[in-house]
């Protein structure tokens, strides 16, 4: 009946092994990811990055969905319910966080935007656009996405310009950033976004970080085996690449951020004599300096 909220409690709970097992289906492999590791590959520089991200959501919906079942004793997070709160996991709930607050317009925007800038990195022998070019791309990326926007009849929310302070909407008045010394001058929508991908980033680390802290000790206090490989992956600037010449060390890293397949990377690791250690490393070292540190 409309308004009768159903009793649960005589449900058996997931256990721990099931959860466990839900979550790890929901992640996938790297060889056979799961739907969220797919479409963060759209957003992301690595597989790696997509993987440890998708990880962190699939946690954290995981948690939450814990936390408020715990809340209602009418309620029991059966594995059913369990695997239908870590099915929501999405890209846009990860953009879209209070962390980052990137709006799903934006986002579609954004991942217009990061396509240009991939395809001019490809005609420009991987060089990286200046400010200037990326401008271009960025308001060439807002014009076209507004114009199918127009096309279709649909709307495309409120928070979003062109690198001059305009908003795409038509007779808005155009935003402006106040600098340290009260000055003004144009709110730029591709720097706005470029800063929220920057933090989208930095939680990335972020849970890279926590993952190691969780894995540096096992339930005696000593150091684990998980935990000591984590630690050689994060010391990237350690002896294990100490052997790696800077040549080798860029040619790997350009093919990385080209954004090469994964089928690709591995013929540049054997052309240039990289080890699956030395390749992790590599990557680790990568991720680390951000996708937009090096713009």
């Amino acid at each position: 009946m409309p308004g009768v909220v159903d009793d649960y409690r005589d449900r058996d709970p997931v256990d721990t092994a099931e959860a466990e097992s839900i979550e790890r289906r929901a992640l996938g492999t790297p060889e056979r990811p799961g739907r969220l590791v797919r479409h963060l590959r759209e957003w992301l520089p690595s597989d790696v990055d997509s993987m440890e991200t998708a990880r962190g959501i699939i946690h954290d919906r995981a948690e939450s969905a814990r936390r408020c079942y715990a809340l209602d004793p009418t309620r029991c997070l059966t594995p059913e319910a369990f695997r239908a709160a870590v099915d929501q996991s999405s890209v846009e709930r990860f953009f879209t966080s209070k962390e980052i607050r990137m709006s799903a317009h934006r986002m579609r925007v954004g991942h217009r935007y990061m396509d240009r800038v991939s395809e001019w990195k490809a005609g420009h022998k991987g060089s990286t656009p200046d400010g200037e070019t990326r401008d271009a791309l960025w308001d060439a990326a807002l014009a076209d996405y507004v114009a199918e926007k127009k096309a279709k009849g649909s709307s495309f929310g409120n928070g979003l310009n062109y690198t001059d302070g305009r908003s795409a909407h038509e007779g808005v008045r155009p935003r402006v950033y106040i600098d340290r010394n009260d000055m003004e001058e144009p709110f730029n929508g591709r720097k706005d976004f470029e800063g929220m991908y920057r933090r989208g980033q930095a939680r990335i680390r972020q849970w890279a970080a926590n993952y190691a802290d969780y894995s540096m000790t096992g339930e005696d206090g000593d150091a684990t085996g998980d935990a000591l490989d984590m630690a050689t992956t994060t010391s990237v600037t350690g002896s294990a690449l100490r052997g790696v010449g800077e040549t080798e060390r860029r040619a790997y890293k350009l093919a990385l951020a080209q954004g090469r397949s994964a089928a690709e990377l591995d013929a540049v690791a054997k052309a240039l004599g990289l080890d699956g250690d030395t390749r992790g490393l590599l990557e680790a070292e990568w991720h680390a300096e951000g996708a937009f540190a090096r713009i």
